[in-house]
């Protein structure tokens, strides 16, 4: 993956929907995305309180191989697996 952007949960979520509504973009390099929302919610300990997430999803709606033409190839590497 070229970027990830996760956030942790102090509970974990025991369940994940998407809901149907889908909008079709563009970004600033006219690649076409889809943007889609998905709901999550939290399971507690019954002391806290539940929550619902509204979470928005940015998906590439191109061939793979048309993306990486459109990006410049970098031969740097970040990140590695650590002691692996």
């Amino acid at each position: 993956y070229d970027l990830i952007l996760s956030s942790a949960l102090e509970w974990p979520s025991l369940t994940a929907e998407w809901l149907p509504d889908k909008k079709k973009v563009n970004d600033a390099n006219d690649i076409p995305y889809s943007v889609q929302r998905m709901v999550l919610s939290t399971h507690t300990n019954d002391t806290e309180q539940d929550y619902l997430l509204l979470a928005e999803v940015k998906l590439p709606s191109i061939d793979p191989k048309k993306l990486s033409e459109k990006y410049k190839q970098s031969c740097d590497v970040y990140g590695g697996f650590g002691g692996a």
